[in-house]
């Protein structure tokens, strides 16, 4: 797999929002390089007929962020260099990349945004999740947005917006534009409602697969950004009209909702009902970066009504961590026999039990039904690491990983033992990636 030519693009345009700055002192960054050594005694994860792979790996982890008056920066990812051994699959690049940025031409007037996330996704969902079962795909957007204050609790905003989403090779490219306006009131120190119109026209380069179409979103909003209870609540419709399509309406409501117990133990709660396809998929999940697993994870340029409950629990010490992650997702698509249901969760614990060393495991659990197809797959997948800092600049961290499928195919089961050792100079590189593993 290439990196594509729009992550090229956005580092530039990430390094014009440093020369805008008038404050470089404000910038801060960091990184980590990596060596790795993995091996797998089933890479092609196959009932059958096993394949070994070792592969060797270099990493790049990298972020760079500033915050002042005039620029709002956060990029952050990881570039990964892989040689396969055995030639199970082709040597690759791949990457894990997320900017954001925010240029205040005039504050609190006139900004201007982009956004840019780019990652992989699985071509089929029920195929094993391998390189050939992979694609690049990246969404990138920009605009600019004009405030309009009305009174000293209220105001007015209007955007626009222009994205670009490819998707490495699979027919569904688009690029689309997007009209806002919203309005904002303010009801104490910490409580906004909104009510929000948006208009967006899709144009997909090959029509004759996927129809253009006009959405139109019609919601209302509510949000408190109370430092230790924070929730956003939309609640509307949305109405699309396909060129060459039957037009498709539904109902919109998204809530989140984070409470912090302290700085380090908090419960989130995510509930999303609305149509959507996995390139507004993709993007809606950078926003919320690092939080919870929200993105869609096959590539289809269909429209699909999505309802998804996500739920974690962190509780934090000095020195442990316990994590437990619930996932329920329906995803029922228009024309395309893609629909199925996850039901899932995962449990983690990390100890340190010094500042040298360090221990992890977990355990996950998907349920995937996918009823076009009368497929069933249960997958569990375990794993523990640990880490040791050699010095004040090499930690050494070596993973074992147990994954198993048992599929109402038999054919289609599969068992793999995973072994990774790596050793890293800096950060951890992997711990810049956007996407959750």
């Amino acid at each position: 797999m290439k990196m594509p030519r729009q992550q090229f693009a956005t580092i530039g345009v990430a390094c014009m929002f440093i020369l805008l700055s008038p404050d470089v002192s404000a910038l801060r960054g960091q990184y980590g390089l990596a060596a790795g050594l993995e091996y797998s005694d089933n890479a092609l994860l196959t009932a059958n007929d096993t394949q070994d792979e070792w592969v060797r790996s270099a990493l790049l982890g990298f972020e760079v962020e500033e915050l002042t008056s005039t620029i709002e920066l956060d990029v952050a990812g990881v570039v990964q260099y892989r040689n396969f051994k055995n030639h199970t699959f082709n040597d690759d690049v791949r990457g894990d990349v997320s900017a954001l940025g925010t240029w205040h031409i005039v504050p609190q007037r006139f900004r201007w945004e982009i956004e840019d996330y780019f990652t992989q996704l699985n071509v089929n969902a029920v195929d094993p999740d391998t390189p050939d079962n992979q694609s690049n795909v990246n969404a990138f957007s920009t605009g600019p947005v004009a405030t309009m204050r009305l009174s000293p609790i209220s105001r007015s905003e209007f955007g626009l917006r222009i994205s670009r989403f490819n998707f490495e090779e699979q027919g569904v490219d688009s690029t689309r534009l997007l009209g806002s306006g919203r309005y904002f009131r303010k009801h104490d120190s910490r409580i906004e409602s909104s009510a929000n119109i948006v208009v967006e026209q899709a144009n997909f380069d090959d029509e004759d697969v996927n129809p253009d179409y006009l959405r139109n979103d019609l919601f209302l909003g509510a949000e408190s950004d109370d430092r230790l209870n924070q929730w956003v609540v939309n609640l509307g419709a949305t109405y699309i009209d396909r060129d060459k399509d039957d037009s498709v309406s539904g109902f919109l409501g998204r809530i989140d909702w984070r409470r912090y117990f302290r700085a380090s133990s908090f419960i989130n709660v995510n509930a999303i009902a609305q149509l959507t396809d996995t390139g507004a998929n993709l993007l809606e999940a950078g926003q919320r970066q690092r939080v919870i697993d929200s993105v869609s994870d096959q590539i289809s340029g269909d429209i699909f009504y999505e309802k998804r409950l996500e739920g974690v629990y962190q509780l934090g010490g000095v020195n442990r961590t316990g994590v437990l992650r619930l996932q329920y997702r329906d995803e029922d698509y228009e024309t395309q026999p893609l629909d199925r249901r996850i039901v899932g969760g995962r449990a983690g614990f990390i100890l340190n039990r010094s500042l040298a060393l360090a221990g992890e495991a977990f355990i996950d659990y998907r349920h995937n039904k996918f009823f076009d197809q009368d497929r069933t797959e249960k997958d569990f997948t375990s794993g523990v690491s640990a880490s040791y800092r050699l010095n004040r600049k090499f930690t050494i961290r070596g993973e074992y990983t147990l994954r198993n499928r048992n599929s109402n195919i038999p054919e289609f089961d599969y068992r793999e033992n995973n072994v990774y050792l790596y050793l890293y100079y800096g950060a951890d590189p992997v711990s810049f990636r956007f996407t959750p593993l």
